[in-house]
């Protein structure tokens, strides 16, 4: 995945072959990993990569076990027999729900 950087990030080139990179911040040449971190780069996330990270974190803690509480009770309910859903409500979750899908959305 590509993140796309911000217009004030200035762009540096790499020889390939040699190893050198040049930054177009400093105009100096430094040779690979050695270098000091003078005139380096700087990437920033955009908006997009920031939500992904956020949906990522929230993916995990779902997956760590720790559940919403609402959810957790509608859950002992059921387990115990005790769930009743209003049928009213359930009727009209499927009216909007096949309406959604007739309109194509």
């Amino acid at each position: 995945m590509t993140t796309p950087i911000s217009p004030s990030v200035t762009p540096s080139v790499a020889d390939r072959s040699s190893g050198l990179t040049v930054s177009a911040d400093s105009g100096t040449a430094a040779s690979g990993p050695q270098d000091s971190g003078e005139g380096q780069d700087r990437v920033e996330l955009s908006e997009q990569a920031s939500a992904a990270e956020t949906i990522l974190a929230a993916a995990k803690e779902l997956a760590s076990g720790a559940a919403d509480p609402a959810l957790t009770a509608i859950s002992q309910d059921i387990a115990n027999g005790t769930y009743q859903p209003s049928s009213t409500a359930i009727a009209e979750a499927l009216v909007r729900y096949e309406r959604r899908l007739l309109q194509g959305g």
